[in-house]
Protein backbone atom coordinates (compact mmCIF):
# COMPACT_ATOMS: atom_id res chain seq x y z
CA UNK A 1 0.00 0.00 0.00
CA UNK A 2 1.28 3.44 -0.91
CA UNK A 3 -0.16 6.62 0.42
CA UNK A 4 0.59 9.99 1.88
CA UNK A 5 -0.40 12.51 4.49
CA UNK A 6 0.04 16.25 4.56
CA UNK A 7 -0.11 18.03 7.87
CA UNK A 8 2.01 20.23 10.07
CA UNK A 9 4.20 20.03 13.12
CA UNK A 10 3.25 22.04 16.20
CA UNK A 11 5.40 24.93 14.97
CA UNK A 12 3.30 25.09 11.77
CA UNK A 13 6.03 23.84 9.44
CA UNK A 14 4.35 21.75 6.74
CA UNK A 15 5.09 18.03 6.82
CA UNK A 16 4.67 15.40 4.15
CA UNK A 17 4.57 11.75 5.24
CA UNK A 18 4.43 8.91 2.75
CA UNK A 19 3.86 5.19 3.30
CA UNK A 20 6.02 2.59 1.52
CA UNK A 21 7.55 5.15 -0.82
CA UNK A 22 11.24 5.36 0.23
CA UNK A 23 13.07 2.67 -1.74
CA UNK A 24 16.01 0.88 -0.17
CA UNK A 25 19.12 0.64 -2.32
CA UNK A 26 20.25 -2.55 -0.55
CA UNK A 27 17.11 -4.49 -1.51
CA UNK A 28 13.94 -4.27 -3.56
CA UNK A 29 11.93 -3.18 -0.52
CA UNK A 30 10.66 0.08 0.86
CA UNK A 31 10.61 1.60 4.34
CA UNK A 32 7.25 1.88 6.13
CA UNK A 33 7.32 5.69 6.54
CA UNK A 34 9.15 8.55 4.86
CA UNK A 35 8.65 12.17 5.84
CA UNK A 36 10.06 15.56 5.05
CA UNK A 37 9.51 19.12 6.12
CA UNK A 38 11.32 22.42 5.71
CA UNK A 39 13.72 23.32 8.49
CA UNK A 40 14.12 26.84 9.88
CA UNK A 41 16.97 27.47 7.44
CA UNK A 42 14.76 26.28 4.53
CA UNK A 43 16.64 23.00 4.14
CA UNK A 44 14.49 19.90 3.85
CA UNK A 45 14.55 17.72 6.97
CA UNK A 46 14.03 14.02 6.13
CA UNK A 47 13.15 10.97 8.19
CA UNK A 48 12.37 7.30 7.67
CA UNK A 49 10.79 4.86 10.08
CA UNK A 50 9.86 1.23 10.33
CA UNK A 51 6.81 0.29 12.39
CA UNK A 52 6.56 -3.13 13.99
CA UNK A 53 3.45 -4.39 15.75
CA UNK A 54 4.15 -7.68 17.47
CA UNK A 55 1.01 -9.51 18.53
CA UNK A 56 1.06 -12.61 20.76
CA UNK A 57 -0.28 -14.77 17.93
CA UNK A 58 2.81 -14.33 15.73
CA UNK A 59 5.08 -17.24 16.51
CA UNK A 60 7.99 -16.18 14.29
CA UNK A 61 7.38 -12.52 13.54
CA UNK A 62 8.96 -11.43 16.77
CA UNK A 63 12.30 -10.05 17.85
CA UNK A 64 14.79 -11.64 15.48
CA UNK A 65 12.71 -14.12 13.47
CA UNK A 66 14.13 -17.16 15.23
CA UNK A 67 11.31 -17.77 17.73
CA UNK A 68 13.80 -17.52 20.60
CA UNK A 69 11.96 -14.98 22.71
CA UNK A 70 13.31 -16.51 25.92
CA UNK A 71 16.74 -15.08 25.07
CA UNK A 72 15.26 -11.62 25.64
CA UNK A 73 13.08 -12.54 28.64
CA UNK A 74 15.25 -11.05 31.36
CA UNK A 75 15.06 -8.57 34.24
CA UNK A 76 18.02 -6.69 32.77
CA UNK A 77 18.15 -4.51 29.68
CA UNK A 78 19.31 -6.35 26.57
CA UNK A 79 21.36 -3.88 24.52
CA UNK A 80 21.08 -4.91 20.89
CA UNK A 81 24.56 -5.30 19.40
CA UNK A 82 25.98 -6.31 16.04
CA UNK A 83 25.97 -9.89 17.34
CA UNK A 84 22.16 -9.79 17.73
CA UNK A 85 21.76 -8.29 14.26
CA UNK A 86 23.92 -11.03 12.73
CA UNK A 87 21.54 -13.65 14.21
CA UNK A 88 18.48 -12.26 12.39
CA UNK A 89 16.60 -14.75 10.23
CA UNK A 90 16.45 -13.01 6.82
CA UNK A 91 13.48 -15.13 5.70
CA UNK A 92 11.09 -13.89 8.41
CA UNK A 93 9.84 -10.40 9.23
CA UNK A 94 11.04 -9.27 12.66
CA UNK A 95 11.89 -6.23 14.76
CA UNK A 96 15.64 -6.61 14.31
CA UNK A 97 15.31 -7.31 10.59
CA UNK A 98 13.67 -3.89 10.30
CA UNK A 99 16.52 -2.35 12.33
CA UNK A 100 18.99 -3.87 9.86
CA UNK A 101 16.99 -2.41 6.97
CA UNK A 102 17.17 1.05 8.55
CA UNK A 103 20.89 0.67 9.25
CA UNK A 104 21.47 -0.13 5.57
CA UNK A 105 20.45 3.43 4.61
CA UNK A 106 23.70 5.27 3.98
CA UNK A 107 22.30 8.80 3.62
CA UNK A 108 23.50 10.66 6.73
CA UNK A 109 20.95 13.45 6.19
CA UNK A 110 18.03 11.14 6.97
CA UNK A 111 16.94 10.56 10.55
CA UNK A 112 16.04 6.91 11.21
CA UNK A 113 13.45 5.66 13.69
CA UNK A 114 12.29 2.23 14.80
CA UNK A 115 8.73 2.23 16.17
CA UNK A 116 7.52 -0.74 18.21
CA UNK A 117 3.92 -1.24 19.31
CA UNK A 118 3.70 -3.55 22.34
CA UNK A 119 0.36 -5.15 23.23
CA UNK A 120 -0.66 -4.99 26.90
CA UNK A 121 -2.36 -8.39 26.76
CA UNK A 122 -0.80 -11.81 26.54
CA UNK A 123 -2.04 -15.25 25.76
CA UNK A 124 0.28 -17.42 27.83
CA UNK A 125 -0.35 -20.43 25.60
CA UNK A 126 0.81 -18.58 22.50
CA UNK A 127 3.67 -16.34 23.65
CA UNK A 128 4.40 -16.28 27.34
CA UNK A 129 6.37 -13.24 28.54
CA UNK A 130 6.07 -11.35 25.26
CA UNK A 131 5.65 -7.96 26.96
CA UNK A 132 8.58 -8.54 29.27
CA UNK A 133 10.85 -9.62 26.42
CA UNK A 134 9.90 -6.67 24.20
CA UNK A 135 10.32 -4.26 27.12
CA UNK A 136 13.82 -5.47 27.94
CA UNK A 137 15.21 -4.62 24.49
CA UNK A 138 17.30 -1.48 23.93
CA UNK A 139 17.99 -0.74 20.27
CA UNK A 140 19.60 2.64 21.00
CA UNK A 141 20.07 4.93 23.97
CA UNK A 142 17.76 7.46 22.33
CA UNK A 143 14.35 5.98 23.14
CA UNK A 144 10.93 7.32 24.01
CA UNK A 145 8.11 5.27 25.45
CA UNK A 146 4.49 6.37 25.13
CA UNK A 147 1.66 5.08 27.28
CA UNK A 148 -1.98 5.74 26.52
CA UNK A 149 -4.45 5.42 29.42
CA UNK A 150 -7.15 2.79 28.86
CA UNK A 151 -5.56 1.55 25.62
CA UNK A 152 -4.31 -1.95 25.03
CA UNK A 153 -0.82 -1.08 23.85
CA UNK A 154 2.19 1.12 24.39
CA UNK A 155 4.70 2.48 21.90
CA UNK A 156 8.49 2.59 21.99
CA UNK A 157 10.36 4.80 19.50
CA UNK A 158 14.12 4.58 19.04
CA UNK A 159 16.18 7.07 17.06
CA UNK A 160 18.99 5.13 15.39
Amino acid sequence: MKGGYKGSFIDNHPIKIMVNSYKLKSSNGTVDLYGERPNEDSEIKKMVAEIKIIAPSFATKNIDGNSNIDQFNTEEVVKITEYHLEQVNPEVGSLLKDVKRLNSIEDNDIEKYMILVIPKYENSQIKPNLQKSLSSISISDNCRELFYPNDHFRVRIWKL
